[in-house]
């Protein structure tokens, strides 16, 4: 359907309508996105006629199989209430510790002593880490082929179901308003138990010591972060990642991997100790990052003193280029003397070079002492200059500026 609502297909191919989907409004959904996509829906293998009665024969197949879902939904339903009325799990299937012989559960010799064992080893203090390991140790491995490890969450979900206790866990009812989500874990403790028709391996009362006891030992923890170098610190026994947990408030760190595969250690280490030594190599870091990002931004503060102090100075040198100019444009026009010219040249040359050692090399090209003369003979030579003197309209004049531009550098 993304396909279609990005224009990279146009059609979209099932093998029958139904596999598109058995829920009428799922159906209608998917049937509405495709039109208003400008795609279709077809199936291989049933009619695709376009027509309002192909339309309707379209109808008239998806309302049968959403008839056939609802029918097969309820036949299982009927199937599970009557396993749950003879005292049977609603699902088939295993069940460590047990053996099944005509859909009825019974003591497994071998695996059964063992369920009971690891009810009495929790209420003794080993936690779940502890009781998978005592699995793989023992050569014993879970699911139906009975080839895969152990992990602690398979262990406490073992002891938390109470099969071992001829208990059955009733599943609690979901919403109404959304039948399709999947029903809420609760804990142990707030789970709701019916009885069942196998026979127990544990008595009652050891199943009610094992419920106190995980209320007990399960704290409330409260949303905090993750510890400190939690998945990034690396186990050097097996190479896998680390992860911070907490046994009566000493905190520490363990390589997860330890409680779950077979052959590894379950190696642990004190979060006081690597934090410690964590923090401090952190801080002298950010020391170290400090003193270099002081030291970049003092480079950064005199570049920028050096800048402005050299626009300034460029500013200045092209107020004393002006100035020149002015005395080349008064010169040419004659309002000031040779003298005083050559005066107020020199007096600009020297505070040129004071501000612009370099230019001490190339003096002002109008100092020279033929500029006052060249100046004048070029303004007799170009009439208009100096106002309308030559009695030449000013589209024909040249300005003092263009005079002065044959006299610059």
């Amino acid at each position: 359907m993304n396909a279609l609502e990005t224009g990279e297909a146009e059609v979209v191919i099932v093998w029958r309508w139904s596999r598109l989907s058995r829920n009428r409004r799922d159906w209608a959904v998917a049937a509405d996105m495709a039109d208003l996509a400008g795609g279709r829906i077809e199936s291989a293998t049933e009619p695709n006629d376009r027509t309002a009665a192909g339309r309707f024969a379209r109808g008239v197949m998806t309302e049968l199989a959403a008839f056939e879902s609802e029918r097969i939904g309820e036949q299982w339903q009927e199937a599970r209430d009557h396993r749950i009325a003879r005292g049977l799990p609603s699902t088939g299937g295993p069940r460590f510790g047990y053996v099944q012989r005509d859909r009825f559960y019974y003591p497994d010799p071998e695996t059964g002593p063992v369920l009971a064992e690891l009810y009495h080893l929790y209420l003794a203090g080993a936690g779940s880490a502890k009781l998978a390991r005592v699995l793989h140790e023992r050569g014993i491995r879970r699911g139906p082929a009975q080839d895969k490890p152990w992990t602690y969450q398979d262990v406490l979900g073992l002891l938390d179901a109470g099969f071992g206790a001829g208990l059955l866990v009733r599943t609690p009812p979901r919403p109404k308003n959304n039948p399709d989500a999947p029903a809420r874990k609760l804990p142990v403790w707030e789970r709701e138990f019916r009885p069942g028709a196998h026979e127990p391996v544990i008595d009652r009362a050891v199943w009610d010591a094992y419920v106190a006891a995980r209320r007990a030992r399960t704290k409330k923890r409260a949303r905090t972060t993750s510890p400190m170098l939690s998945g990034l610190l690396v186990c050097l026994d097996c190479g896998g990642p680390m992860h911070g947990n907490s046994h009566r408030d000493t905190r520490y760190y363990v390589c997860s991997r330890g409680s779950r595969i077979p052959d590894v250690r379950t190696v642990q280490l004190s979060a006081r100790m690597i934090e410690s030594d964590v923090t401090r190599w952190v801080l002298e870091l950010a020391d170290e990052l400090s003193a270099r990002r002081a030291a970049a931004e003092s480079t950064v503060e005199r570049s920028t003193r050096v800048e402005m102090t050299g626009r300034r100075a460029q500013q200045q040198l092209e107020r004393i280029e002006a100035r020149l100019l002015q005395l080349t444009l008064k010169v040419a026009d004659g309002t000031i003397s040779d003298h005083a010219y050559r005066a107020a040249v020199a007096a600009l040359e020297a505070e040129r070079a004071e501000r612009d050692p370099a230019a001490a090399h190339r003096p002002y090209r109008g100092a020279s002492g033929g500029a006052p003369r060249r100046a004048r003979e070029t303004v007799a030579d170009c009439p208009g200059v100096g106002g309308h003197r030559a009695g030449l309209s000013p589209e024909t004049t040249k300005g003092p500026r263009e005079i002065a531009g044959l006299f610059g550098r």
